[in-house]
C-alpha cells in the first residue's frame, strides 16, 4: 500500500480522536453546568420548603391558641413533632438536589474519560497506520514458498531466489 494514503488515514484517525474528545469535553461541561443548576435548584427548593414549614407551624400554633388548648402537654408535643417533620422535609429536598447534581457530575466525569479514551484510540490508530506504511515500504515478504512451505517451484526456494 502506498505511503500517502496511509499517512492520510493516520491523520484522519488523530483528527477523529481529537473531534471526539472535543465533543465529549463539551458534553461534560454541559453536565457540569446541569449539576451546578441542580444544586442551586435544590437549595432554592429547600428554602421554599422551610418557608412553607414555618407558615404551617405558625397556623398550627395559632389553631392551638384560638382553641384555648394552650401550648403545654400534647399541644407542645404536636408542635415539636411538626417542627421536626418540617426540618426533615427541608433536608430531604436539599438531599434530592445534591443527589441530582452528583448524577450530573458523575456523567460529566464519564464523558471526559470517554473523550480521553477516544483521543488515545485515535493516536494509537494513527501509530498503527504509520507503522503499516513504514512496514510496507521496507519489507516485502517473500511468497509462502520462502518460508519452507507451499509450492517449491516458485521464484523462491527456502527463502533464496531461484531466478
Amino acid at each position: 500500500m502506498a505511503v500517502l494514503p496511509l499517512a492520510v488515514m493516520a491523520a484522519s484517525a488523530i483528527y477523529q480522536g481529537a473531534r471526539a474528545k472535543q465533543t465529549a469535553d463539551a458534553n461534560a461541561q454541559v453536565m457540569t453546568n446541569e449539576g451546578a443548576s441542580a444544586m442551586a435548584q435544590g437549595v432554592a427548593a429547600e428554602n421554599l420548603q422551610r418557608h412553607a414549614g414555618r407558615e404551617a407551624l405558625g397556623r398550627e400554633t395559632a389553631a392551638f391558641g384560638s382553641a384555648g388548648v394552650g401550648y403545654q402537654g400534647s399541644a407542645r408535643t404536636a408542635l415539636k413533632q411538626s417542627a421536626i417533620n418540617e426540618e426533615l422535609d427541608a433536608l430531604t429536598t436539599r438531599y434530592r438536589g445534591a443527589f441530582t447534581a452528583y448524577g450530573y457530575n458523575t456523567q460529566a466525569l464519564n464523558l471526559k474519560q470517554e473523550g480521553d479514551e477516544e483521543m488515545t484510540s485515535g493516536i494509537l490508530l494513527a501509530g498503527s497506520k504509520a507503522l503499516s506504511a513504514m512496514g510496507g515500504s521496507y519489507f516485502k515478504p517473500p511468497p509462502t514458498a520462502a518460508l519452507g512451505g507451499g509450492n517449491t517451484s516458485a521464484a523462491y526456494v527456502n527463502g533464496i531466489p531461484t531466478t
